[in-house]
């Protein structure tokens, strides 16, 4: 693991279940080795994350992300922090040249995307959610930018037959969330 850095997409304003599980994740792989950074958000909760990053020694950058597309009244944040995103994204790239991404929050993938479809590294989404699916413009992304994925990994059977009829491209894998 070594020669693996990973730039983790990961958000958040707080540290519920989902971060908390990437976080336990990504500092169990670093100390075999793994390199990761994980970008988090600017606008909210940094404050609630960072200490707890600083704590397990592991590395971060803050980019805006956004907040919900379907607030139209934030439409211009939001296309601003998808700009400012992927510029601070594309930047971190070639500074620490990460190996892969990753990311479990349909969220900030939406926020990020053009930076996965143009970096053309490995993408690992880890999906503990169902992804939007009741709009046209829905499935249109998720066909964009799923496309992108190279490992699907979903923490139950019914996840991953949900994404499987919605995703028919990929193959999940399903890693449980228990030890």
């Amino acid at each position: 693991l070594e020669n693996i850095r990973v730039l983790v997409l990961l958000g958040g304003s707080e540290l519920f279940g989902h971060e908390r599980a990437t976080l336990e994740i990504f500092r169990n792989l670093s100390q075999l080795g793994l390199k990761v950074r994980f970008a988090i958000g600017s606008r909210l909760g940094h404050e609630n994350i960072v200490p707890y990053l600083d704590q397990l020694g592991l590395e971060w950058i803050k980019v805006p992300f956004g907040t919900h597309w379907y607030y139209l009244h934030c439409m211009p944040t939001n296309l601003w922090g998808m700009l400012v995103t992927n510029i601070l994204l594309w930047r971190e790239a070639q500074n620490w040249q990460p190996t892969h991404i990753y990311t479990g929050n349909w969220l900030n993938l939406t926020y990020a995307a053009p930076y996965i479809f143009l970096s053309s590294l490995p993408f690992v989404y880890r999906a503990g959610d169902d992804i939007p699916s009741s709009k046209k413009i829905h499935r249109l992304f998720n066909r964009l930018i799923f496309s992108c994925v190279n490992s699907l990994v979903c923490n139950c059977q019914f996840l991953a037959n949900q994404l499987s009829q919605k995703l028919p491209f990929l193959d999940p894998v399903v890693i449980y969330n228990h030890p």
